[in-house]
């Protein structure tokens, strides 16, 4: 009989890909934007449906593309929705691969 492991796949599957959009949204985007220079757009529509992204002129847009790009472009709602469909992709294929090593024969 196998001891049963500290850590099952999924506890990996599940907060590493929620860690990752939790330090983008909280941490990486705010320090930046603010170091860019850009300027934070909030809309919010009651208390649960609000969305921040980030704004800036020209110049910096030119000077720094991608950066700009990416505070600009995708906002914190659509970096979270990425995270939740990968961690059901990651729980799917881990389901998908315990199914097919079940089935194998020993």
């Amino acid at each position: 009989m196998r001891d049963k492991p500290i850590f099952e796949y999924w506890v990996l599957l599940f907060f590493v890909p929620v860690g990752v959009v939790f330090l983008l949204n909280g941490v990486v985007r705010p320090l930046m934007g603010s170091a860019l220079g850009g300027t934070m757009v909030r809309t919010s529509n009651n208390i649960r449906r609000g969305d921040i992204w980030w704004m800036f002129d020209d110049a910096t847009r030119a000077d720094h593309p991608l950066l700009t790009g990416f505070l600009a472009d995708y906002s914190n709602g659509a970096i979270a929705l990425t995270g939740v469909v990968t961690v059901i992709g990651l729980m799917t294929a881990g389901w998908v691969a315990k199914q097919v090593r079940s089935r194998l024969p020993r």
